[in-house]
This record gives structure tokens, C-alpha cells and sequence, in this order.
């Protein structure tokens, strides 16, 4: 009979804002049958469908509701959005995570102060589409290579974005990014230094996201195989994903149960298995996996 040890990633499950804003979420329907968000409460697929099983809907942007509870997605939304929403008469309940709001005012503060704001971040991420709403003149950058190109034509630069020789720069990131890259882009805004009056860097990273990538290294280095389980919309489980690549070719990726068929033998190969998720997978997909290895058994 084969016998897999399975380990569970110590940092697992909802992280403290997805599972604030589910528990909004549910009480809501609970009390009013029908709630609307404003795009995807999480990124996680069962998670949204079992919500609108129970009278969630998704906001269509080209026709807004009127006078209907309009909740905030936890990865908050922009001013405007926010401002059409009240104009229709909505009740707004704001499901915006606690960490990716402090990491709102920081910007919004770094932009009233006259930094010109970069962040680390992925442009059509949600978090980020908010965050353009709040500060509109703020540069997302995908990765140091966008970061270096945005300074190759110095002057160029400052031109283009219309500050002076020597201006102060502030650098944030999303709060789903990795330590690793963010620290990079701040080594590389430290090397320009004689370009800046001022250069201020916040760590805005959420400490959730931080610690399950620490962890993640450790178990992918020591551990026979590996599986992340997450939503196909989540950064943070991709990221987690692609550190445990990097230190164990017997890692993988699964999106549901479904995709566990297809590496069976990887898994039954292997004397420990250990599984970790993204910050928005719900302990019952972990414990399904779980529950799928050992029934195979």
C-alpha cells in the first residue's frame, strides 16, 4: 500500500481580509436576499459561485444599481465608482481589506506630500485600478525591467511626466506582491539616488502574503512534492506557485479537485506531500486534497 506523508503549510486557508469580507458577505444575504459587489469579493471561483448561489451579483459597470446594497470588494474600488454608486441611491458597505486601505492612505499621502508615486503591482489587478482611482498620476510597474526603462531617458522621464530635474519619488506595492522583487526595485530606485530631492519606500506588502512565501521555500526545499492549492485569478497563489517551482520540479497547481486526476503519480511517488494556498482558498478545498490523497491511499 503506498503511504504519502501529507504536511500542511503552517500559514493556510483565508487570510484575516478575505475572510472579513466573507463573513460580510453572508451576514448581508442573510438579512437582505440579494447583495451586489463590485467586481469579484475574492479571487477564488467556488468561493464566488457559492455566494451567488445565495444572491450575490457582480455589478455590470455599464448599468450600475440603484437603491440596492452595493458591497466593496476586498479589493477596495475606485472614489468614482464609489461616488456613482451613492448618486443612485445605494447603500454602501465597504468590504475593503483593513491592509490594502492602510496601503491606499500611504500612497495618497506619499501623492499629497509631492512624491511621485510608483508601485509595484500588476496594472489590471484590481487593487491596483483602485488605487488609480485615489491617485491617478501614480506608475505601476510590472517588475525592475519597467522600472529600469522608465529611467533609461532621464530627461525623457522627467519630461513625459512633467517634474523637475530633481524630484522625490515614493515606492509602494501592491499588497499581493513578493518581498523579494519589491526589495529589487527599491535597491534599483536607491542606485539613481543623485536623480531624486527625496525617495521615500514603504513596505505596503501584506505581512500574510510575506510569511506564506517564507514558508514556502522551506517546504518546497525539504519536502518530496508540493501542491498550491488557489483561484485562478489570485497573484498571490501564482507567486506562491512559482517560488515552489523554483526549488521543486515536483510542484504544482490546482484550481480545483478535478485537477488532481492528471498528477497522481507524482504525488504517490513521493514519501511527503505538502500542501499550502493562497490567501483566498478556503480550508474545505485544502481538506479536500486532503481527503483525495489519502482516499487513494
Amino acid at each position: 500500500m503506498i503511504q504519502v506523508i501529507i504536511k500542511r503549510a503552517e500559514h493556510i486557508g483565508f487570510c484575516s481580509g478575505v475572510d472579513r469580507a466573507i463573513t460580510m458577505a453572508l451576514e448581508l444575504l442573510c438579512l437582505e436576499g440579494t447583495l451586489y459587489v463590485t467586481g469579484d469579493l475574492v479571487h477564488n471561483a467556488q468561493v464566488m459561485d457559492e455566494l451567488i448561489v445565495k444572491g450575490l451579483k457582480i455589478i455590470d459597470h455599464r448599468r450600475f444599481p440603484e437603491h440596492a446594497t452595493v458591497m466593496i470588494q476586498a479589493h477596495g474600488a475606485s472614489p468614482d465608482m464609489v461616488r456613482e454608486l451613492i448618486e443612485r441611491g445605494n447603500n454602501i458597505i465597504d468590504g475593503t481589506c483593513p491592509i490594502v486601505k492602510k496601503s491606499f492612505d500611504i500612497c495618497q499621502k506619499c501623492s499629497l506630500s509631492g512624491h511621485q508615486l510608483i508601485v509595484f503591482g500588476r496594472s489590471q489587478h484590481p487593487e491596483m485600478i483602485a488605487l488609480k482611482g485615489i491617485v491617478r498620476d501614480a506608475l505601476i510597474v510590472e517588475g525592475l525591467n519597467d522600472l529600469e526603462l522608465l529611467f533609461q531617458n532621464k530627461a525623457g522621464f522627467a519630461q513625459k511626466h512633467q517634474i523637475s530635474k530633481a524630484f522625490d519619488v515614493a515606492l509602494c506595492a501592491q499588497t499581493t506582491k513578493p518581498l523579494e522583487q519589491f526589495g529589487e526595485l527599491a535597491a534599483f530606485l536607491s542606485s539613481q539616488i543623485r536623480q531624486f530631492q527625496h525617495l521615500i519606500v514603504y513596505n505596503t506588502i501584506c505581512d500574510a502574503t510575506t510569511l506564506r512565501e517564507k514558508e514556502i521555500e522551506q517546504l518546497a526545499s525539504n519536502n518530496d512534492c508540493v501542491i498550491v492549492v488557489g483561484g485562478v485569478k489570485s497573484s498571490n497563489t501564482r507567486k506562491l506557485y512559482d517560488i515552489a517551482k523554483k526549488r521543486n520540479n515536483n510542484a504544482h497547481l490546482i484550481h480545483s479537485i478535478e485537477d488532481l486526476d492528471g498528477i497522481k503519480a507524482s504525488i504517490f511517488q513521493s514519501e511527503t506531500c505538502v500542501i499550502a494556498s493562497g490567501t483566498s482558498t478556503p480550508m474545505k478545498q485544502v481538506e479536500a486534497v486532503e481527503n483525495y490523497i489519502t482516499s487513494e491511499m
